[in-house]
């Protein structure tokens, strides 16, 4: 009984580092660390969101040196999804904010929207991915004493400067960034590595996260199609990727551009004429130098209009072959062709310049209309790439269209919904008798300000 009492008095003498206060006795036994101290601060009250917010963004250092359950009342994952909720509300009022004053399409508004509750329905998702990554990196660089709980914590209570997104525009940036400092230093404390390893272990565990964001910015970018100008290659919501990295310019390639009309709103189109081509129309048939555009029908088509009070859309549908594609385009019954599209109105595509059109040939604003009537080109420098794989499409009533996931402009064109057997039939048919010439047979033109050799750019391509 003495050595108990002992036991229990030496336990009771114990200091926060590692070692139990007498007043928390009852709660303490070997291999359990209690959270109270001797240092009197310890009484009080654990600190609450903002409390907790400004410890993490102004002190990491002395709120990571604390036991995991001395640094707030909020356990780590809520905290994390608070601040990650309060940050998208910031992120949209500032969105908001800019639209309203830069009078941008409602547009960037709603995709701002999309994104932070994207955002907010992964975040959880998320924070464990991140974290498990962080602590795989920081096992690698010799950390073995931690569990991963702990470099969770870390991970979740140093999203805290993210709410600087209440700040609009930079703040999102420069919170970002000051959360990855305060992840190292919590890294260092925690983990007891020095700040070079820390900062070794955070920078690999951000590559991670920074490679998608390179893909998004020099590779790869996602576009959703709002209007049936490209109907029927591409649908209204149909979403698709863009590639970005080394294109060449092609007759018959689907283009996601901008234009200087509107250089804020982004349009895809269909590239009909090159640098020092001559275009014209026969009704929607294109001629491109004096060579009609090879086209095969496939019969009536139609499909509902985005506004609930018109009516179906009905008209004829034909695969054209233009370069090393082949693809649907639609003459709408309802917006017969106009003048501008008749043989005596030419079109010069100018250098460094690309001639587009929509494939529903009779409603697009595209290279006929462009300039306030006048027609037009784009310029090649304002070109995004060419659309790629269509990764999500929806019908009218939000139902998945799985037949068109993961089509690719390069493959076979998939007829719209509600096409008929005689369509489908007709639409093998022409697939089946590919005409033997879908190029302009030109001599040479100007591409880029080189001159180029028609027969060598097709054999090249």
């Amino acid at each position: 009984m003495k050595a108990n009492g002992d036991r229990l008095d030496a336990l009771s003498k114990r200091s926060v580092d590692g070692r139990c206060h007498s007043c928390c006795l009852a709660h303490c036994h070997p291999g359990i660390l209690c959270s109270m101290t001797d240092d009197p601060r310890a009484s009080r009250a654990l600190p609450g969101f903002w409390r907790t917010a400004l410890n993490v963004a102004l002190r990491p250092r002395e709120t990571f040196a604390r036991p995991a359950r001395a640094r707030s009342a909020w356990r780590p994952l809520p905290f994390a999804l608070a601040v990650i909720i309060l940050s998208q509300v910031f992120a949209v009022l500032s969105a908001y904010l800019v639209v309203t004053l830069l009078h941008l399409p409602a547009e960037e508004l709603r995709q701002s929207i999309a994104v932070s509750v994207t955002t907010i329905l992964l975040a959880a998702p998320i924070l464990y991915v991140d974290a498990g990554i962080l602590h795989l990196v920081l096992r690698l660089l010799g950390s073995r004493g931690r569990r991963y709980a702990e470099t969770f914590g870390c991970a979740c209570l140093a999203t805290a400067p993210v709410l600087l997104a209440i700040v609009p525009i930079l703040g999102s940036l420069v919170g970002v960034a000051w959360s990855y400092v305060v992840l190292v230093l919590a890294v260092s404390e925690v983990h007891g590595r020095g700040w070079l390893k820390s900062l070794l272990a955070v920078a690999g565990y951000a590559s991670t996260i920074l490679i998608p964001i390179a893909l998004r910015i020099f590779v790869l970018e996602a576009f959703r199609i709002p209007s049936a100008s490209m109907w029927p290659s591409l649908l209204p919501d149909d979403h698709f990727y863009v590639m970005k990295l080394g294109y060449e310019p092609g007759y018959g390639d689907p283009i996601a551009f901008r234009h200087g009309s509107n250089p804020a709103q982004d349009h895809v189109k269909r590239v009909i004429g090159m640098p020092g081509d001559r275009v014209t129309f026969d009704g929607s048939q294109p001629i491109v130098n004096g060579w009609r555009v090879p086209r095969c029908a496939v019969g009536a088509i139609g499909f509902d209009a985005s506004d609930p009070r018109d009516h179906r859309r009905r008209g004829e549908g034909f695969v054209e072959f233009l370069g090393e594609h082949r693809y649907l385009v639609f003459e709408d019954a309802e917006f017969p062709s106009t003048a501008s599209e008749s043989p005596e109105i030419e079109y010069p595509v100018h250098d460094h310049e690309l001639f587009v059109v929509g494939d529903n040939r009779n409603n697009s604003f595209d290279s006929r209309t462009f300039n306030e009537g006048r027609g037009g080109g784009v310029r090649i420098d304002d070109v995004i790439g060419p659309v790629w794989l269509t990764w999500m499409s929806l019908a009218p009533d939000g139902c998945v269209l799985w037949e068109r996931i993961g089509h690719s402009t390069a493959s076979v064109p998939l007829l719209p919904p509600g096409s008929t057997p005689q369509n489908k039939a007709r639409l093998a048919r022409c697939l089946a008798s590919v005409p033997a010439q879908t190029r302009p047979p030109t001599g040479t033109m100007l591409f880029m300000g080189a001159v180029l050799d028609p027969a060598r750019e097709a054999h090249s391509r």
